[in-house]
């Protein structure tokens, strides 16, 4: 039976419990949660009839991030059973691979074995010829170098009842036989209770196996046990020991055999890690792993939780994307590297000598799913094994395909440059222009040397880029004399790039660079914004300069055409009076019709201040004149005289002005005054400011 969740079709069939939790790419009770009982339904394996031969001629590109991609994915059975979950050993000399097989006809499920001597892997192995519903494999080797199965077996027929199949479900442990792949029983372990989720391992050179036992008295115990226990048990003098409780838990995700205060193994509850009754970690994704963090020297449990990997002595290390799966093997970690849209094989490495992490390598990127990752070392070379996972969504369904796939891991070369820049006041036609830009190594390896290109010229550069580091470098062009787009690429010599498309970048040089610089300026009496315009760019300029005010408002504009490298332009603005600008900044911007890649010199602005006295303006308004004078003198008077017809004075009225301030004033006109003239007298009585003529007859 399986049932379907809402992002993909996962299919878990009838005895889903032993491996819900390593499906599931990502976290949070709607994804790690076993669906109801209700939601299960028979198995459809009707697809099968598309499954390949073993280790079919490569058909499907997975690698197809890249055309240089070293690493990719080799096919052993396509369109495979979709609960294959795969397990993958090495003893140093060859690798041993156990998976799930179903049969389209019969339904049986049965546990295979495969072995790779470092050139191609054996035809498939089945363990047991009359298999009903094996499931959940498990290999690891002892210190005799003994190969160890361990698997959950369906004694009995169950039709499609939860019921039945739990209730005949045990614990098979025993050799395989490395040269004929024969598998030899060694011990069953039997309950009344529902055992799921075998775990085998070796600790300390012992074998451990433990496995989870829950009561079953109905369909949903069977999908939702409420209550679990662990137990272990362990191979010692040719035999393997009687079973051993080990914890009491609700719902149990996964187990991790170790060794943590004589515990024997850890177990995930509820996105907890414990061992025994002590919680190890919160915040847990996917399942733990017993070993050593890369730069570390003790063995540990060691988890996933909130973006990192952790052990039980502190150490963290943070890896990005860093999705349900991860495996060690000696200074790397090999991890599905999610993004939400897809999960992908990526690694990231340990420089012991410089004692120094790389940044998240991706090895295969294919937007799609690479699920129940393993990886292990042969012959110093380490190769992966997995589910590749092709999800198809239609209006209608969202259904998946899924290949057995296995890859060797190849070296990868990868430089990416960035941030291409140079000074623009360096820009002289013909002469040497300096151009910086960053490399980064985003590889497994320490760069020791870069071809760096530029304009079709190459130079060789020595560095010491470790994998993950950045640095700057700089060429040396010859400045064109008008607009150019100049390509710069870097490359490792020797080295097929595994993104080429991040290893190169254009830059336009000599692009309309306006510059502009505003200044206040008075000359005599007449006082105005003067803004300048240089062109530092090769490309001729033609815009416009936008004055405006404190509060964004257009004060003026002036256009400009064709303005050629390092040539200059004036443009000003002169109102009719600066009352309102007094104590604001005035603002100039220019505006070029071309494309300008350095706007950080098209502004500039400059304060209205008070700098000298003068009558700012003056008016009748009613029966009365009324004016605006700033004034910059101490003890300043502001006279305002009144004229009749034939120029006869008639009388003077004199109010003080304020120091440092713009002064708002009122003189009442006298009823036969037909002019009126003002005046600002310094304390001497010397005029400070050029007088104003207003007529009153107007």
């Amino acid at each position: 039976m399986e049932a379907k969740k809402v992002f993909a079709h996962q299919t878990w069939h009838l005895y889903t419990a032993n491996s819900v939790k390593s499906h599931s790419l990502r976290s949070g009770a709607a994804w790690d949660a076993a669906p109801e009982a209700s939601a299960y339904a028979p198995s459809d394996l009707s697809y099968l009839a598309e499954e390949s031969d073993w280790a079919p001629a490569a058909v499907r590109t997975y690698a197809a991030r890249a055309a240089q991609a070293r690493t990719e994915y080799h096919p052993l059975l396509e369109n495979t059973y979709r609960n294959a979950q795969p397990v993958m050993v090495s003893d140093g000399s060859a690798l041993y691979a156990a998976f799930v097989r179903a049969n389209e006809t019969t339904g049986k499920r049965y546990v295979a074995l495969t072995k790779f001597d470092g050139t191609s892997w054996s035809a498939p192995a089945a363990v047991d010829a009359s298999a009903i519903l094996d499931d959940a494999p498990q290999l690891c080797t002892d210190a005799a170098g003994n190969l160890w199965l361990a698997y959950a077996r369906t004694t009995q027929e169950p039709g499609d009842s939860l019921v039945a199949y739990a209730q005949h479900q045990n614990i098979v442990v025993g050799t395989v036989d490395k040269n004929t792949l024969a598998f030899t029983e060694q011990k069953v372990y039997q309950s009344d209770n529902y055992m799921r989720l075998p775990t085998l391992s070796c600790v300390n050179g012992t074998p451990v196996l433990a496995w989870v036992e829950s009561a079953v008295t109905d369909e949903e115990s069977v999908v939702n046990p409420a209550a679990s226990t662990v137990y272990t048990a362990e191979y010692r003098g040719g035999a393997w020991l009687d079973a051993r409780k080990a914890a009491d838990a609700a719902g149990i995700g996964s187990i991790c055999i170790g060794a943590q205060n004589g515990a024997p193994a850890a177990y995930t509850s509820d996105g907890k890690l414990y061992c025994g009754s002590q919680l190890l970690a919160e915040n847990v994704t996917g399942r733990a792993v017993y070993g050593r963090l890369p730069g570390t020297t003790a063995d540990s449990f060691i988890w996933n939780a909130d973006g990192a990997l952790h052990d039980e002595a502190g150490n963290t290390v943070p890896v990005e994307g860093l999705g349900r799966d991860f495996v060690i093997v000696g200074d790397s970690i090999y991890f599905n590297q999610s993004n939400g849209a897809n999960a992908n094989l990526a690694a990231l490495h340990y420089d012991a000598v410089n004692d120094h992490w790389s940044a998240p390598i991706l090895l295969i990127g294919d937007e799609q799913y690479l699920e129940n990752l393993n990886a292990a070392e042969l012959n110093g070379k380490t190769y992966a094994l997995g589910m590749h996972t092709t999800v198809t969504i239609t209006a209608d369904d969202v259904d998946d395909t899924k290949d057995l796939v296995w890859t060797q891991i190849l070296p990868v070369s990868d430089l990416k440059l960035s941030d291409v820049s140079f000074d623009a006041d360096a820009l002289v036609p013909g002469e040497t222009l300096p151009v910086t830009f960053t490399v980064t190594n985003s590889g497994d390896h320490t760069v020791s040397s870069l071809t760096l290109t530029a304009d079709g010229v190459s130079t060789a550069q020595d560095c010491q880029l470790l994998p993950g580091e950045s640095g700057e470098f700089t060429v040396n062009i010859t400045c064109p004399s008008e607009k150019q787009i100049v390509t710069f690429e870097v490359q490792e010599p020797g080295q097929d790039d595994y993104t080429p498309e991040d290893n190169t970048a254009a830059c336009t040089v000599g692009s309309a660079d306006a510059e502009v610089e505003l200044a206040l300026l008075q000359i005599g009496s007449r006082k105005f914004l003067q803004a300048v315009v240089v062109n530092r760019g090769l490309e001729p300029a033609s815009g416009s300069v936008l004055f405006t005010g404190p509060d964004g408002q257009t004060l003026a504009e002036r256009t400009f055409q064709n303005l050629t490298y390092g040539g200059t332009v004036i443009a000003e603005y002169e109102p009719d009076s600066f009352a309102a600008l007094y104590g604001e900044d005035v603002t100039a911007t220019v505006r070029l019709q071309q494309d300008e890649p350095n706007m950080l010199n098209n502004t500039d602005s400059v304060p209205v201040l008070l700098t000298s006295t003068e009558i700012l303006s003056a008016q009748r308004g009613g029966s009365s004149v009324t004016a605006e004078i700033a004034c910059m003198h101490d003890s300043a008077r502001a006279l305002c005289a009144f004229y009749d017809a034939t120029g006869r004075l008639l009388r003077t009225v004199i109010q003080p002005l304020e120091s440092g301030k713009i002064n708002s004033l009122t003189f009442q006109i006298d009823s036969n005054a037909a002019q009126a003239k003002l005046f600002v007298l310094d304390a001497k009585n010397a005029p400070a400011a050029p007088a104003r003529s207003i007529p009153l007859n107007s």
